[in-house]
């Protein structure tokens, strides 16, 4: 049906099958699903160059897409809960990107480059305007997990909270913060 609402001349078909249970195999999903396109589309295939490349997913669904959006790269932000990142450094920025990358949502505590984080966020981030003894009650009443904190090794501190710290800097050099910090621009 999607493929009726786009302007194509060419096309292929994906297809990953990661339920190897299913009973048919990736070419012949394929072979299938490109057949009725080419019947009831009139789409010519072109398996090098095509104007459109449908793809599709067997897993616990078949799941069908028309375009590849790169993320994070990770698990998807949100899919491991939710924490409050402390922003008020370059290094809470990448500690905060880095715990996204594992599946992480954020709750912004302060607001340094939040517009650097927003563009891997799914959801609004807004700063939440809380101090360090509103913490565990804020945490608590938005089901939150964890407080990060982009503190080095050598910087550690003690934070007056029942949540657990998040230091996932802690074994990078400054030369990786740097890097990460100038990737995710």
């Amino acid at each position: 049906e999607g493929a009726k609402q786009r302007n194509f001349k060419t096309f292929r078909i994906t297809c990953k099958r990661e339920d190897k249970k299913f009973p048919m195999n990736s070419n012949d999903i394929a072979r299938l699903v490109g057949e009725k396109i080419f019947e009831e589309l009139h789409k010519k295939v072109d398996l090098k160059k095509p104007e459109l490349n449908i793809g599709i997913e067997i897993s616990d669904r078949a799941y069908l897409y028309f375009e590849n959006i790169r993320g994070l790269g990770g698990l998807p932000v949100g899919s491991s809960g939710a924490v409050i990142a402390r922003l008020e450094t370059k290094e809470d920025v990448v500690a905060a990107w880095l715990m996204m990358k594992r599946g992480c949502a954020i709750f912004a505590m302060g607001e340094k480059d939040l517009g650097r984080l927003q563009k891997f966020h799914p959801y609004k981030l807004k700063s939440i305007n809380i101090s360090m003894k509103e913490l565990d009650k804020y945490a608590e009443d938005n089901n939150i997990v964890a407080f990060v904190v982009g503190d080095l090794f050598e910087d550690m501190k003690d934070y007056k909270t029942n949540l657990t710290v998040l230091s996932p800097l802690v074994g990078k050099t400054d030369k990786e913060i740097n890097e990460i910090y100038e990737r995710i621009k």
